[in-house]
């Protein structure tokens, strides 16, 4: 999980990678990434002064609503080699 700059509660991010494929390690794993709100904020674009959100609205994905729907960024892991 990495910030989304400059905005003080978006993010980026991945989990579920299944880096184990039928007993063997994967040469290579590719995923584009999303972006999301963690609701703690409640400015509405990332130059609005920051103010708490009180009470915190539910994380929720801002692709589609604040980036129309253009990928923030793309994470490749690849296999250098694998240890016996």
């Amino acid at each position: 999980i990495s910030m989304a700059a400059p905005s003080p509660d978006w993010f980026t991010g991945f989990d579920d990678a299944n880096m184990c494929v039928d007993g063997k390690w994967v040469r290579e794993y590719k995923r584009d990434l999303s972006v999301w709100d963690a609701g703690t904020d409640k400015g509405v674009d990332f130059l609005s002064a920051n103010k708490n959100q009180n009470p915190r609205k539910p994380i929720m994905s801002i692709l589609a609503t604040r980036f129309d729907g253009i990928r923030v960024g793309t994470v490749k892991i690849t296999r250098v080699r694998v240890f016996n």
